[in-house]
């Protein structure tokens, strides 16, 4: 979706958990689980004069921590 001031797109995004997760994703540090993880996302991009001002990327926590299996 675009407008002249604002463009917004959805993602997916799929890694392999390989390396700790930290702060302030989590409030505690999450060991590698070796998992293939797949969440959803929303950047939202703010333009002005056509140049690229601010980005604001939302993610899909819940999935996220489903998928590693973490406990909240």
């Amino acid at each position: 979706i675009a407008g002249d001031s604002v463009a917004v797109v959805q993602w997916t995004f799929t890694g392999i958990h390989s390396q700790p997760i930290h702060p302030p994703i989590f409030s505690e540090v999450i060991e590698p689980t070796g998992r293939t993880i797949s969440f959803r996302g929303i950047t939202v991009y703010d333009v002005d004069v056509g140049l690229l001002q601010r980005e604001t990327v939302y993610i899909d926590l819940a999935t996220i921590f489903v998928e590693l299996g973490v406990e909240v």
